[in-house]
């Protein structure tokens, strides 16, 4: 991995460390967004489900969200950095070579974080499916439309 892979994994352990991660039982799980297409056709579908998270919500919020190639552990440091205990797999994980995460998913609910000045960000999390992957659909237009996300 590079420098420049690096850094930004960097910048999100530190914030994660600084927030110090959630604990206890408030219902985060993870729930589809877009799902891959039944065939190769490189688009993605929307899913309901998922887009009742973001319908529901009422105020601001700023979205996080881990991109990168496959098996990089983005859905690893997602959890560890801003979950802990029972919700540290929120966004499930493989041990194989192939992407384990297919297409895109996001946290049911934001967590609040106190920023420097004091006021509340509401913050959603979301993972995606590795680029380059080893098996499955995969395709440049498909992988285009992930990172465009």
């Amino acid at each position: 991995m590079g420098t420049r892979a690096i850094l930004p994994l960097l910048a999100l352990l530190e914030v994660g460390l600084a927030f110090g991660g959630l604990s206890g039982d408030q219902g985060w799980h993870a729930v589809p967004l877009f799902r891959k297409p039944a065939v190769s056709t490189g688009q993605l579908e929307l899913v309901e489900e998922g887009l009742n998270v973001l319908r529901a919500q009422t105020e601001p919020f700023a979205i996080v969200s881990a991109v990168g190639p496959t098996r990089t552990g983005k859905s690893s440091i997602l959890g560890r950095a801003f979950f802990r205990g029972e919700h540290e797999n929120i966004f499930e994980v493989g041990s194989g070579v192939t992407s384990h995460t297919g297409g895109v998913w996001i946290a049911s609910q934001p967590i609040e974080v106190k920023v420097a000045d004091g006021s509340t960000l509401r913050v959603l999390f979301i993972d995606t499916e590795g680029f380059s992957g080893v098996g499955g659909i995969t395709s440049k237009t498909y992988e285009a439309n992930l990172f465009g996300l």
